[in-house]
């Protein structure tokens, strides 16, 4: 009688796995589309760094650091310092745009820094005192 019982519950079980496979559906089966990111729309904003440094990712480099300031990895400091701000760098060019520069400590250093970022990132940027950079200027 077990066996018996056991082989019915055994049907029953097979019988219903396999009637939700042998249904037909209508329904239209949609395929799966991943969205692309959209490109970021990137602009340029420019400064002109001044002496001693003075300038905050210079400051915010000395907090932490007793060595000198490596003015020949300065790039990385730039692109380091605004990433802890939450913007991102994309590229980042250097210009000698002044010959002659007074020696007080909040004069311009004699270069221009420009910065290519998010354009999202603007507002931000203009209130810490960028400028907008527009090509062939």
């Amino acid at each position: 009688m077990l066996n018996n019982y056991c082989k019915l519950v055994l049907l029953i079980c097979c019988i219903t796995a396999n009637s939700g496979c042998s249904r037909k559906t209508t329904e239209a089966i949609s395929p799966v589309i991943e969205k692309k990111a959209e490109p970021v729309k990137k602009i340029w904003v420019k400064t002109d760094p001044v002496q001693c440094r003075g300038n905050a990712w210079e400051k915010d480099w000395q907090k932490s650091n007793r060595e000198f300031y490596p003015k020949e990895k300065e790039k990385e400091v730039i692109i380091a310092y605004y990433k802890k701000q939450n913007t991102t760098v994309f590229e980042l060019k250097t210009k000698r745009t002044h010959e002659d520069v007074c020696e007080a400590c909040t004069c311009p250093r004699g270069d221009t820094l420009y910065l290519l970022i998010a354009k999202g990132d603007e507002d931000k940027m203009l209130e810490l005192g960028y400028k907008h950079h527009v090509d062939g200027e």
